[in-house]
């Protein structure tokens, strides 16, 4: 709750989102995704109903990630300690490439269907959250970054 994935200004108050959690940062009130009904949302209930799906969607890609950062990881280690070959150089770029991509376009759904649909004529201003930058940066950027450098070394 401390990097939020997106930040929504509205009449209802100023509230944070992140995959697990909607919080409303002024009375303190954090509703569950799995467990928030959408019909309540007046507003907005199918862009909550997309959100709600995006952020069930997202585990998957998660664990995608994770391995392909394990393996980036793992065979950049072999390549500094001198056990370099074509098959951990390939290894290497495709963890890093495909991993940071997919994960990144993984991150683009959830800014299209959780953050940009929120902004509107109702007066709602949604906002990526420090989260989802750090993540956007960290998790797919630098990851992408690595994959080119391997396939230059």
């Amino acid at each position: 709750k401390t990097l939020p994935w997106a930040t929504v200004d509205g009449k209802r108050g100023h509230w944070v989102a992140g995959l697990h959690y909607l919080c409303n940062t002024k009375t303190g009130e954090c509703l569950d995704w799995t467990t928030l009904d959408c019909n309540e949302m007046v507003s907005a209930p199918q862009a909550c109903k997309l959100c709600q799906i995006q952020t069930k969607a997202v585990c998957v890609p998660m664990i995608i990630a994770m391995i392909t950062y394990l393996t980036f990881g793992l065979n950049t280690w072999k390549r500094y300690s001198g056990r370099d070959t074509n098959q951990v150089k390939t290894m290497s770029c495709f963890a890093g490439l495909f991993g940071g991509i997919n994960f990144f376009l993984v991150l683009v759904g959830y800014w299209e269907t959780c953050v940009a649909v929120e902004t509107d004529e109702a007066g709602r201003i949604a906002s990526m959250g420090p989260g989802l930058f750090c993540v956007g940066i960290g998790a797919s950027l630098l990851k992408i970054l690595g994959g080119l450098l391997h396939v230059g070394l």
